[in-house]
C-alpha cells in the first residue's frame, strides 16, 4: 500500500527513469537522464518532467479503479506495478466508501 502524488511521482521520476532506460541499453536516452539530474524534484513541476522526457506520463493524476476519475492522490493497493501485476489505485472517496461497506453488517 502506497500513496501516490504528483509530487511522489516526481521524486521518483530519475530512479525510474535511469531503471528502464540504462545507459548501456539507451545511450541515445541519456541527454533526459543528464537533464533529469540537473533538477532540483523537491520543487520541479509535472510540466517540467513533460518539457524534458515529452510526455505527461511519468508525472500526472491518477485514475481512480473504482470510480474512474482522476485525482492527485490515491493510494496504490495490491502489488508493485508491473506487467501483469495485481495493482488498483484508488480515491480518498472510494476507500471511505470501502470501509462503510465493510462495516456493514450482513
Amino acid at each position: 500500500m502506497k500513496l501516490i502524488t504528483i509530487r511522489s511521482q516526481i521524486l521518483e521520476v530519475l530512479n525510474r527513469w535511469k531503471k528502464i532506460y540504462t545507459a548501456e541499453i539507451w545511450p541515445e536516452e541519456q541527454h533526459i537522464t543528464k537533464q533529469l539530474e540537473k533538477l532540483d524534484l523537491k520543487v520541479a513541476t509535472a510540466k517540467n518532467i513533460k518539457n524534458i522526457i515529452g510526455n505527461s506520463s511519468w508525472a500526472k493524476k491518477q485514475k481512480c479503479n473504482e470510480c474512474g476519475k482522476h485525482f492527485k492522490k490515491v493510494v496504490m493497493l495490491g502489488e508493485k506495478p508491473d506487467y501483469g501485476s495485481y495493482t488498483a489505485y484508488i480515491c480518498k472517496s472510494c476507500l471511505k466508501k470501502a470501509l462503510r461497506l465493510i462495516k456493514t453488517k450482513q
